[in-house]
């Protein structure tokens, strides 16, 4: 047995998903979900598991996860199973300082443009990218599992090299083997991928290096997929079964959680987010500074809030008002498997920004002005250039609003419907007919 052969056989999994990252073979792959999905095999040999327990973890991954993270979470460990098994010892070879300049990729004009001496790769513009735009965590993550997922083979090609046909049978791949938005998103970022790199790669002479985007045929072709609206939401007569169902969850922290997104209408993420320190219930209000459009949003809450709000403070405490049920300093994270649980009850399938339109719905049926439905919602929003500097962004004066809107979730979960005849000034709860 040779001595690159031994080495094979005694790398774990770890070791050889460290190996390929730093070789390049799939550049930083391993990211904080993947490490927490396989933490447990990690230290096992690349030869002692075998295909049928590589199942079983998958099966696992996506009852806890998703199909989407189970199979890119395979994948990868796949990869490195079989680079494991594979490996060859390279040789050390000693650098002087003279040779890394000459290797040297970069060089910086005196307008801070930065230069490349050669065509760069799609997996160094990606990495560039990502870096220089400071994306947020949860957005990087998104940009990540598509490039990997579906451009994982493209990522040592020059960003030059790709030819219209190919954009197109790629699209088209992805589309029928993962679904038409996933394709669309993929190649969103691609195309944004080769806008930076037609900005500020260019060669000696100044000329960019990348004359045209390919994504570009998409649009002219007119083979973009179209992509319908989701448009689910919880319906008057649903209100009652399923809010019934979220009572019924084992973990208060769920109930509260799903609760509060009912009656605000926010994002999960801005949810999970809130903190004790940000909410003044004497004045009934919740402060959001982790937001999507990167504003803080100050939200009046109904008085069925204040009461849950209250009462969750003096039970559980702690720096988040939604907390994790071990540890009451770390944010309450939301898992795929509770809508299951709560569809397996009711046989209702809503999602957490399921809750976000409901709310939307309610506002509109009280005949509320679309630009504060858009406020309440946190969109973002309209500038109307140096006068929309001076409008003032406080809900404040429509807290009447707010609590109507409140009253009638109240009502629908409590067994009560709309008249959809009601007027503005005249809203009618009818019972609910057995």
């Amino acid at each position: 047995m040779s001595e690159s052969q031994k080495i094979a056989n005694n790398l774990t999994i770890g070791e050889s998903w460290r190996l390929m990252e730093q070789e390049g073979t799939t550049p930083n792959t391993m990211d904080r979900l993947a490490r927490q999905c396989v933490r447990s095999i990690l230290g096992r040999g690349v030869n002692s598991i075998s295909e049928p327990e590589l199942r079983t973890l998958h099966a696992q991954l996506y009852d806890t996860w998703g199909q989407n993270t189970a199979d890119h979470c395979l994948r990868t460990l796949r990869s490195a199973i079989a680079f494991g098994r594979t490996y060859t010892a390279k040789p050390r070879i000693s650098r002087t300082p003279g040779d890394i300049q000459k290797q040297a990729k970069y060089r910086v004009r005196a307008d801070r443009k930065r230069v490349l001496l050669k065509v760069p790769t799609v997996g160094e513009v990606w990495e560039e990218y990502r870096t220089i735009r400071n994306l947020r965590w949860t957005t990087e993550k998104g940009y990540r599992y598509h490039i990997y997922a579906h451009l994982a083979d493209w990522l040592n090609r020059p960003i030059d090299s790709f030819k219209k046909q190919e954009i197109i049978e790629r699209h088209q791949t992805i589309g029928k083997a993962h679904g038409k938005c996933t394709a669309n998103t993929t190649f969103r970022l691609f195309r944004a991928l080769c806008n930076y790199a037609m900005a500020v790669c260019e060669d000696d002479d100044g000329d960019p290096m990348l004359r045209k985007n390919p994504v570009t045929v998409l649009r002219e072709a007119r083979i973009w997929n179209p992509e319908s609206i989701k448009t689910r939401q919880l319906e008057p007569s649903e209100m009652k079964p399923w809010f019934e169902a979220v009572k019924a969850l084992p973990n208060p922290t769920t109930t509260d959680f799903l609760t509060f997104l009912l009656f605000t209408g926010c994002r999960k993420s801005e949810a999970t987010n809130l903190k004790w320190e940000d909410v003044h219930l004497h004045d009934a209000f919740v402060l959001f500074r982790r937001t999507k459009n990167g504003l803080e949003h100050r939200l009046p809450i109904c008085r069925q809030l204040v009461d849950m709000l209250s009462r969750r403070k003096e039970l559980y405490g702690g720096r988040f008002v939604f907390s994790q049920a071990t540890n009451h300093y770390k944010p309450y994270n939301y898992l795929f498997r509770t809508t299951r649980t709560i569809q397996e009850a009711c046989g209702i399938t809503i999602s957490p920004h399921d809750l976000r339109r409901g709310y939307a719905g309610f506002c509109f049926w009280l005949r509320l002005d679309a630009l504060l439905i858009s406020r309440l919602l946190n969109h973002s929003p309209f500038r109307g250039g140096v006068t929309g500097r001076y409008i003032s962004r406080t809900l404040d004066p429509f807290r009447p609003e707010i609590q109507r809107v409140g009253d009638i979730i109240e009502a629908l979960i409590n067994g009560r419907i709309l008249d959809f005849g009601c007027t503005e000034d005249n809203i009618k709860l009818l019972p609910m007919n057995d």
